[in-house]
């Protein structure tokens, strides 16, 4: 009895196999996907951008009061990394940054 639930589950494996060929191309619109659902995450996000940033940079900029006030009781100068000064110009251009290699993608793989 268990000498034919072997064959038979080696006959169901064998059934199932795919060619490399098939596998490929499910991978290649699994691997599609995932990119537009990364860009779509990234295009819904753009709205919410400075808050995002501000999110992120909340428990960098609490810790750099605490560095610097630790630094002025014991006589050291402050640091100031000028993160007051990155603007929104930049902030653009970081995001465009981002995106430039989604654009020569889309453009080889949607000529195919």
């Amino acid at each position: 009895m268990s000498e034919t639930k072997a064959i038979e589950s080696d006959d169901e494996v064998d059934a199932s196999r795919a060619p490399l060929m098939d596998h490929l191309l499910e991978l290649r619109s699994r691997l599609i996907r995932c990119v537009l659902a990364l860009i779509v995450g990234c295009v819904v996000c753009i709205p919410f951008l400075r808050h995002i940033i501000q999110g992120l940079m909340w428990p960098f900029e609490r810790a750099m009061v605490k560095y610097n006030a630790a630094q002025s009781k014991s006589g050291f100068p402050e640091i100031d990394l000028g993160l007051k000064r990155f603007s929104s110009n930049s902030k653009s251009r970081c995001l465009a940054a981002l995106f430039w290699p989604f654009r020569f993608l889309l453009i080889k793989y949607t000529a195919l």
